[in-house]
């Protein structure tokens, strides 16, 4: 294909210009592991890309597990995000409180 492109130089992009395009069709994460390399050929590009895919995926992975892994330890305070009512002073039955007591 890339020999055929001397003929018809309008209709096949340069390197260049396939590179650009490429990295403008990335997600933005890629494309900021990607662009500071600026490289400009394109099958280079490509495994560079691959490669940061990869990456990206396994660090993916390792956050889910590690966050799978704290909900389920052995500290309670982990997984549970609610806070205990500190009771102190003379109700310490358990039973409710009203906020506005008058006097009896």
């Amino acid at each position: 294909m890339l020999q055929l492109s001397r003929y018809a130089g309008g209709i096949v992009a340069s390197e260049h210009e396939r590179c650009v395009r490429f990295e403008d069709s990335l997600r933005d994460e890629l494309r900021l592991l990607i662009a500071p390399h600026q490289e400009r050929e394109f099958a280079a590009l490509l495994e560079n890309t691959k490669i940061a895919e990869g990456i990206k995926e396994s660090v993916r992975q390792s956050h889910d597990r590690n966050k799978h892994k704290r909900g389920f330890g052995s500290f309670g305070s982990a997984g549970n995000s609610q806070k205990r009512v500190r009771q102190s002073g003379p109700n310490q039955s358990g039973r409710p409180v009203t906020a506005n007591q008058g006097p009896a």
